[in-house]
């Protein structure tokens, strides 16, 4: 079974790299990768978890109950209905721009670029203040004009949705996903000579620090972990590895640019009040 799950999560990571070059890398900037592929797979992990908890954790049930409910509220019943969804699952999307529904207006042939760039400044207003500022969609967007926006987004949507769709191996190592594309990312910049991803520490090192701290502190009670300059978890997530037992561990990081799923992130500036 394990092997399964890394034969799987090995090949998801291939062919959403296959799908960048194939979309997004005509040009030699690669930051068009980050800004678009990152903030795209984090909306979809969000969106999802947000669907999950409709069809779960209300009386509604379904995607569908919830849309005709949605649009026959009022603006007081569907303010209520936002602050009950947000108090368990911690922010509320619209039906209109959940995944599932602008992945169907791609299937339908009626999708604007318009829909996305509202879905992400939508759940951005709630609790992910700044996660997806450089999603670019203006007339200065790196993706180009309109027609271009729209065909490379559709592709894009499309593709991500076939290869995580159906694949629980791959959905459950998202983590793990996002960690494999930042350090392309880094590695590609770095053969082009270019700034972006200099302080990214690179799996291999946050696997020997972890098992250096985790060894050295084996035979002490430590209930609490912390990193100053988490940056992308990744040093955290190599620690939770090897620790079998729950802790508390905690970050801070003053860019807005990291993978939040990773981590449990509360409304506050840490740079002035550290945990």
């Amino acid at each position: 079974m394990k092997n399964d799950k890394n034969q799987n999560v090995q090949i998801c990571k291939q062919k959403l790299w296959n799908l960048i070059n194939n979309t997004l890398r005509n040009s030699e900037d690669t930051t068009i990768f980050k800004d678009y592929i990152l903030p795209l797979l984090s909306f979809r992990y969000l969106s999802i978890k947000f669907e999950k908890d409709i069809c779960k954790n209300t009386i509604l049930g379904s995607l569908e109950k919830y849309k005709q409910a949605w649009d026959k509220w009022d603006s007081n019943e569907q303010s209520r209905f936002k602050n009950n969804i947000k108090g368990f699952c911690g922010f509320h999307i619209e039906p209109q721009y959940l995944w599932a529904n602008l992945n169907n207006s791609i299937n339908q042939d009626n999708f604007s670029f318009v829909a996305i760039d509202k879905a992400l400044k939508s759940i951005e207003s709630h609790c992910f203040k700044g996660l997806f500022e450089n999603f670019d969609l203006t007339e200065k967007s790196k993706l180009g004009n309109e027609e271009e926006k729209n065909t490379k987004l559709k592709t894009l949507i499309t593709g991500i949705d076939n290869i995580f769709s159906g694949n629980e191996f791959c959905e459950d190592a998202m983590g793990e996903i996002y960690m494999y594309l930042i350090e392309t990312f880094v590695s590609d910049n770095i053969t082009k000579k270019q700034k972006s991803g200099e302080f990214f520490t690179p799996p291999s090192v946050s696997e020997l620090l972890s098992q250096i701290i985790c060894h050295k502190t084996k035979n002490k009670n430590i209930t609490k972990i912390y990193d100053p300059c988490c940056g992308s978890g990744s040093l955290l997530l190599k620690i939770i590895n090897h620790i079998n037992n729950n802790k508390d561990f905690s970050g801070q990081k003053y860019k807005n640019d990291i993978p939040y799923y990773n981590l449990k992130i509360e409304n506050g500036d840490t740079l002035l009040f550290p945990h």
